[in-house]
């Protein structure tokens, strides 16, 4: 999974992958088929590891609540150095040329996190800790536009603060329903 995380898709060679893990190209064609296969047997363990983890925040407490836990999980994770850069799925559908049976993975994943974002902003406006204003569908886009964004911000910034200030701003918004300017 780090292979494809830190170099992409297109960029990691089997011969890498056989460097790196020790097992043989034809022990891993013969597991996992070809690279493509062996790739989304790598992002079903990203979903079950680190997103699995992830989306279990957005149930935690009241609306509000599992969005903030969720965000903060992401930022912790974002400033492990255990972990490469960025997001995974970002970082795969950034390739060019896409592989289109890759990006429509990933578009199913980015769905399932927006519909999950979504009843978690209903129950968040069922339960008062969410503004009632907001239009709970427009409201889950726009918390996936800010996932992607964090994501892609850790790729380019060293400043935990900064994602930090992002998540804390995007769940006060929530609460709020408006921004003060600074």
């Amino acid at each position: 999974m780090f292979l494809f995380w830190q170099g992409g898709y297109c960029a990691t060679s089997m011969d890498e992958i056989e460097s790196k893990t020790g097992v043989l190209k034809p022990s891993l064609y013969r597991c996992f088929g070809k690279k493509e296969d062996l790739f989304l047997k790598s992002y079903d363990l990203y979903e079950t590891e680190l997103l699995g983890p992830l989306m279990a925040r957005l149930d935690e407490g009241d609306g509000l609540t599992g969005i903030k836990n969720f965000y903060h999980h992401l930022v912790t994770r974002l400033n492990d150095d255990n972990f490469p850069k960025s997001c995974f799925s970002v970082r795969i559908v950034s390739e060019s040329p896409p592989v289109e049976s890759i990006r429509r993975r990933v578009a199913v994943t980015a769905a399932t996190v927006e519909d999950h974002l979504y009843k978690t902003v209903r129950r968040g406006q069922i339960d008062g800790s969410i503004t009632a204003d907001l239009d709970p569908r427009a409201t889950a886009r726009m918390l996936m536009s800010a996932l992607f964004g964090i994501t892609t911000l850790d790729s380019v910034s060293d400043d935990g603060g900064v994602l930090r200030d992002a998540s804390t701003t995007l769940t006060a918004i929530l609460s709020a329903g408006e921004t003060k300017a600074a």
